[in-house]
């Protein structure tokens, strides 16, 4: 009968006999799909000083004909145990790594052909570059097939890959984005400026006004609105920073938005208009005129041509950016635009 303590429950000496199971460790095609070794490195880059990154520059990687290459090789290269011949052959591994194994008279050996981080093939990471120009998995093995090279990649492995790719970028943005945000709020502070000043382009990507780095970016996948709210709630928590000014279009929906949301409490978010924006409208009210205005179409002189639209247009924003701190001076600077262009010599 089976030893039986309390309430049934066997003894520890129940299982004396028995032989344990080894814990599987997986093998060289689970191995790729494991997430812990990068989210771990990626935790550790992100509380990284940009500094501290250190970079390898002497790994890289070359294409080579196995059967060409290695024939050549086997003509030279002997056994030093026994002079024998020696023969290359390969193993099939995860992805486009494999091992290479010399055969001689007295045993085999192996190596990879890839360095592993943690195990992982680092060559794999790397040819999944191809998803950084836009591919996708399709597109990296119509790629081997071109280049008639032999690999396995299972859509498993793919998107555990794009998990990691993922984590990585992140961790190395947010560091840069440190990096960026210390810049400027050192640039604000020897500006004379008490609050940051950021300037914000296209839909989600801020942009500091002294080092022109990006110091806060949301997911594309938000509309213009939410994705500025969003930067303007979590900069002084995540950074530290106060957006004091929002620079946009004439659209005033987004800075509504933000002075509705009130992020600062007391500290009010004014809003600067794009030059670019303001400078586009200029052409358009240009090629308006030519348009609606009889005889200034065509060529010759005293016609609006396209390239005359185009230069003061060009110059109508210089004029702008060249005196941001002085209304008088961009006034006087706009005009002169239009007084240079209609000077003639009989009357300058």
């Amino acid at each position: 009968m089976p030893n039986l303590s309390k309430k049934g429950a066997r003894s520890k000496n129940a299982h004396a006999g028995r032989v344990r199971k080894r814990k599987y460790q997986g093998n060289q095609f689970s191995v790729e799909c494991e997430t812990e070794y990068v989210s771990t490195s990626a935790k550790k880059l992100n509380n990284t000083n940009y500094d501290e990154v250190i970079m390898d520059v002497n790994s890289n990687y070359v294409i080579l004909h196995f059967l060409n290459v290695f024939t050549f090789l086997s003509e030279f290269v002997k056994c030093k145990t026994y002079n024998s011949d020696i023969q290359f052959r390969k193993t099939n591994g995860a992805g486009v790594s494999f091992k290479l194994v010399t055969e001689c008279s007295c045993k085999s050996r192996f190596c990879y052909s890839s360095p592993t981080v943690n195990r992982f093939a680092e060559i794999n990471h790397r040819l999944f570059a191809i998803r950084l120009l836009g591919g996708g998995l399709q597109n990296l093995k119509t790629f081997y097939a071109m280049l008639d090279i032999t690999a396995s990649f299972s859509n498993n492995i793919y998107y555990t890959f794009m998990d990691n790719l993922h984590a990585a970028s992140k961790a190395i943005f947010e560091n840069f984005q440190k990096k960026a945000i210390r810049e400027e709020i050192e640039k604000n502070t020897a500006a004379g400026n008490e609050h940051g000043f950021s300037s914000l382009f296209g839909l989600t990507i801020l942009i500091g006004k002294y080092t022109n780095k990006v110091i806060g970016v949301v997911s594309v996948g938000k509309i213009e609105v939410d994705a500025v709210t969003e930067m303007f709630l979590r900069s002084n928590e995540l950074h530290g920073v106060k957006y004091e000014y929002y620079i946009g279009d004439g659209d005033t929906k987004t800075f509504k938005s933000i002075q509705n949301l009130a992020p600062y409490g007391d500290l009010v978010v004014k809003k600067k208009e794009c030059v670019g924006h303001v400078q586009k409208r200029m052409g358009s009210r240009l090629r308006a005129v030519k348009e609606n205005t009889k005889g200034l179409d065509g060529k010759g002189a005293g016609k609006l041509t396209d390239k005359i639209i185009s230069d003061l247009t060009i110059y109508y924003g210089l004029a702008i950016r060249r005196n941001p701190d002085s209304a008088e001076d961009m006034k006087n600077a706009i005009w002169a635009v239009f007084y240079h262009n209609i000077s003639t010599n009989d009357k300058p």
